[in-house]
């Protein structure tokens, strides 16, 4: 009998600890896992970021892709955009060769290139 409140103690601290550790364990916060990076891609053109369908008539971002990287000799695109300047549709598409920046404007009419940009910051 001498016994009994010993046990009964040490069962007792064992059930805290136990529950304790529970509560802990059930309000810790999740890990912090770190993002993927984005995923920035290059040739071929169906693989390029944000493509988007063409109007009939028009050209197709991906073409206007294909013709902005056949322009500056292959890379890494990073932007495409259509918009309208100096009175047409244009593509914009934003390309990194070599180091250097390009942005090559493209009609979305015709598929002529008609600008090129370089910036080698």
């Amino acid at each position: 009998m001498r016994n009994r409140p010993v046990v009964l103690v040490v069962t007792g601290i064992t059930a805290l600890l136990a529950t304790g550790t529970g509560i802990a364990l059930a309000s810790a916060p999740e890990p912090v896992r770190p993002a993927a990076a984005p995923v920035l891609v290059s040739a071929p053109a169906t693989s390029a970021p944000t493509l988007e369908p063409a109007a009939p008539g028009e050209l197709s971002s991906a073409e206007a892709v294909d013709i902005a990287l056949r322009h500056v000799g292959g890379g890494r695109v990073t932007e495409i955009e259509r918009e309208f300047e100096h009175g047409r549709r244009e593509w914009k598409i934003e390309i990194i060769h070599a180091g250097r920046e390009h942005d090559v404007r493209v009609d979305v009419a015709t598929g002529t290139v008609t600008r090129t940009d370089v910036d080698d910051d």
